[in-house]
């Protein structure tokens, strides 16, 4: 009789291996029930103007441009029928990371913000991971996931840690998700190879002082027209060596150094040329859908990245046959007014992460949070737990010269 192996074999979702691949799970470090602890006293408000210290993209080749150009939103005739995107997620290309997973935000924000240091700041963090931490604040069952922690300084640094390795430098987007956003953002002129654009902020959590990092899909303009006053970013000064920093960010096979021509072409094509930055007002988030609950599921995404503008393609299969745009900051204060406790709590789990690993000593150069969606409820206790375990692999998110240049050297 053959045997069913379906049945016989645990599914990919519910094999929890990789979350605790290179993990000292004899060495649990702490325990948190996000839900379950105190909101923090502070009000958590988006008020307060968030300030952009730099911007950055990923090339086709997969260096890094500093500063970014966000592609602009364009009207285009409708109905529009909108191919699907391949999947990407078998592709080799896109399984090779960054030595240091956060250099490319290093590199904005000392060429475009040389003047702000990060000693005084107490988290940096992807947007996405401030999604994952509100949805168990908020007692939301989702999957298992897994987050790299860091104290650089007393900075709690935070870094994506799936369980497939996804450059950060290739578009999650597939299907006709990918085509909307090629087919209705034009991207800059000169810009046509660049992908994958980020934006960093500065701005509070209650009483934490924050610098969170997330992908942006495009700038729009009501009026349909850039504003020609947009602020120029500082060109880079030190020509060979920030050529140097960008070549590390590169994901080809190491080779020998670059000549000086070569350096030299990249750092003019990628840093030299001042170049005009679209206003945090202009950002915008793009999705297809064939409903309007979008918006509400997508206001966590927007709220965290203070991106304003929500930009809907209604569809009839793979056509999209009108499109919507919608003041997503309108809608903020409602929203965190709503979600008010939940926000708080988030406050106290960073700080409670925070403390966690100022008390593990030598084992806090690197750790990873863990929620195992499996284990919940198999032990005494709240449910949505999450842990943190010493990593017995050393990955430092941001290279040494740019922790002395960002935090300095005391």
């Amino acid at each position: 009789m053959a045997h069913n192996t379906n049945r016989e074999r645990k599914s990919w979702k519910d094999d929890t291996r990789w979350l605790y691949k290179n993990l000292d799970r004899q060495r649990c470090l702490g325990t948190i029930a996000p839900a379950g602890l105190e909101p923090c006293g502070e009000p958590v408000t988006s008020e307060e103007e968030a300030t952009v210290l730099g911007t950055f993209c990923w090339t086709a080749e997969k260096t890094v441009r500093v500063p970014g150009g966000e592609p602009v939103f364009q009207n285009v005739p409708l109905p529009a029928a909108l191919p699907r995107a391949p999947n990407l997620k078998a592709a080799a290309k896109i399984r090779t990371m960054p030595p240091h997973i956060l250099a490319p935000l290093a590199q904005a924000i000392t060429t475009m913000s040389p003047s702000h240091h990060l000693r005084n700041t107490d988290l940096v963090v992807s947007r996405n991971s401030l999604r994952k931490l509100f949805a168990l604040c908020a007692g939301r069952n989702q999957d298992s996931f897994r987050i790299g922690l860091h104290l650089i300084n007393d900075t709690l640094v935070m870094t994506k840690d799936d369980r497939f390795l996804w450059h950060p430098g290739v578009t999650r987007s597939e299907g006709v998700g990918l085509s909307f956003e090629n087919r209705f953002a034009k991207p800059l002129a000169g810009r046509e190879d660049d992908q994958s654009h980020h934006r960093i902020l500065a701005y509070n959590l209650g009483d934490l002082r924050c610098v969170v990092q997330f992908e942006v899909d495009a700038c729009y303009y009501p009026d349909a027209k850039p504003p020609d006053e947009a602020p120029e970013v500082p060109a880079a000064d030190d020509g060979l060596a920030m050529a140097d920093r960008l070549r590390q960010l590169s994901l080809g096979p190491a080779a020998s150094p670059p000549t000086d021509r070569d350096a030299t072409a990249a750092a003019a094509s990628s840093q030299t040329t001042p170049r005009p930055i679209a206003p945090q007002s202009a950002m915008a988030e793009l999705k297809t859908t064939n409903s309007r609950s979008k918006l509400r599921e997508a206001l966590p995404q927007l709220w965290f990245g203070r991106t304003p503008w929500f930009i809907q393609g209604f569809r009839s299969g793979d056509t999209v046959t009108k499109v919507e745009a919608t003041s997503a900051a309108g809608r903020f204060a409602e929203w965190e007014q709503g979600n008010q406790e939940t926000l708080r709590r988030v406050v106290s789990c960073i700080r409670e992460l925070r403390e966690t690993l100022r008390a593990a000593g030598p084992a806090r150069r690197h750790c990873v949070l863990v929620y195992d969606k499996g284990a919940q409820g198999q032990q005494p206790g709240p449910r949505g737990v999450v842990r943190v375990f010493r990593s017995n692999v050393v990955r430092d998110p941001v290279p040494r010269e740019m922790v002395e240049a960002l935090w300095g050297s005391g």
